[in-house]
């Protein structure tokens, strides 16, 4: 078995298509056992002529080698295919990026990847008794990692089946992501919890979201689908709104990528980064506003229209904000001079207008409000007369200055907190 590990450490010395997983801490931590039970001579404890300390302390180096790499897998996973196919999963190799752009395989590059398959095949089937038998360090250093159950090759190549809509390396694992940084590109950081609601846990303004469905829906087939823009009230949903689709639609390809006002110089080098990505993605902005007309407002507006920049089929811009028009005014700068005051009331309102779709998200009537809070409330198990709650959720609401979702939740929230004593439900 000796020979085969030996064998086995120098295929994985060899690996050029995947050869990115080898810069894993874990897979180091393997290497190097493998290259000491391959190469290391191991000294006979029947030998008189070896010297007792060095014996220990070759056992005491193969131990801690060997431990050390169960403790890195251990972060990951307790199988070891399991986490050989994490690490293929991740990496964004040469034969991933050309198939997700459609481009030709060379015949070389798809003969090299089958190798590099087939050693890690290989690899994830090793028995880990085997090794610490070479190795001389018995049965006495820890528990043997579990084997054979997953099959490389194949699930590798569903993956590859899945690419337009699973996307590759971290665009695989996640769905939501915010920019870091970057004078160039930023670059894309993954959400690991992203704050996303369930559609089902939003009640009203149907025919609000019934448009978004329809434009998200439109873009990740292909057809005609616009750039959108939600207005209203603070408290009405919007954002909310936006992340929940991004969730619901994430195993047809969608991905929503946050973008701050700060950045918005950047998007053309943004839509570039993602042009040839197979995926679609949303570049969202929050709560868009602007105190003048600047640099930032002159890339938003270049690259929603007019620039040389095409935005492409895979990139949608959505945002929302409080104020319709966008740009904040003073009646000094309305008035200003007379002779400009037209094209600069023209240029900050044109912004929005340049959105195809804007959806107006407005405070909720007295009814639609109480409608908010019975569902949320029979979501939550509250049990209590509709009078009493509606007396309640009204007196909230003026106490915070206005209805809205948000205000709803609020107040069953604080229901739930105080643990006002509620009626049990009637049969």
């Amino acid at each position: 078995m000796q020979k085969q590990i030996g064998r086995l450490y120098l295929d994985l010395c060899g690996l050029t298509v995947l050869r990115g997983i080898l810069k894993d801490p874990a897979l180091n931590r393997l290497m190097a056992v493998l290259e000491m039970a391959a190469t290391a001579p191991l000294e006979s404890t029947e030998n008189a002529g070896t010297d007792r300390a060095a014996r220990s302390a070759g056992t005491a180096n193969r131990i801690a080698a060997y431990s050390g790499f169960l403790a890195e897998l251990y972060k990951k996973d307790t199988d070891l295919g399991r986490w050989l196919l994490e690490l293929l999963l991740a990496d964004e190799n040469a034969y991933v990026l050309k198939r997700s752009k459609g481009q030709l395989l060379p015949q070389v590059l798809t003969q090299a990847l089958i190798r590099d398959l087939d050693v890690l095949e290989t690899l994830a089937n090793l028995d880990s008794r085997g090794l610490k038998d070479i190795l001389q360090i018995g049965d006495g250093t820890g528990p043997d990692w579990t084997w054979g159950q997953v099959h490389l090759k194949a699930e590798y190549e569903r993956f590859l089946k899945l690419l337009p809509t699973q996307g590759y390396g971290i665009w695989a694992s996640h769905y939501a992501f915010y920019l870091q940084g970057g004078t160039t590109v930023p670059t894309p950081i993954p959400v690991v919890h992203p704050d996303a609601l369930a559609m089902s846990h939003f009640f009203g303004y149907e025919r609000e979201r019934s448009l978004i469905r329809q434009n998200v829906e439109a873009f990740l087939s292909g057809s005609a689908w616009q750039n959108m823009l939600l207005y209203g009230d603070a408290g009405t949903g919007k954002s909310s709104t936006i992340k929940s689709f991004a969730r619901e639609y994430a195993n047809r390809g969608l991905r929503i990528i946050e973008v701050s006002k700060f950045q918005l110089g950047q998007l053309p080098q943004i839509i570039e980064f993602l042009a040839d990505n197979p995926l679609k993605f949303i570049l969202f902005i929050d709560d868009l506003t602007f105190s003048q007309v600047d640099d930032d407002f002159t890339a938003l507006k270049t690259t929603l229209e007019g620039g040389l920049l095409s935005q492409g089929t895979n990139v949608a811009i959505f945002a929302t904000t409080n104020r319709r028009h966008l740009v904040k005014e003073s009646f000094a700068e309305r008035l200003g001079d007379q002779l400009n005051v037209n094209d600069g009331l023209q240029e900050t309102m044109g912004l929005a207008g340049r959105f195809g779709l804007t959806v107006i998200f407005e405070r909720p009537l007295p009814n639609e409000y109480i409608h908010i809070v019975e569902s949320i409330a029979k979501e939550k198990g509250i049990k209590m007369p509709l009078e009493e709650l509606k007396q309640l959720a009204e007196a909230y609401a003026i106490r915070q200055s206005g209805r809205s979702p948000r205000v709803a939740k609020q107040f069953i929230d604080s229901i739930l907190l105080q643990g006002l004593p509620l009626p049990p439900a009637r049969s």
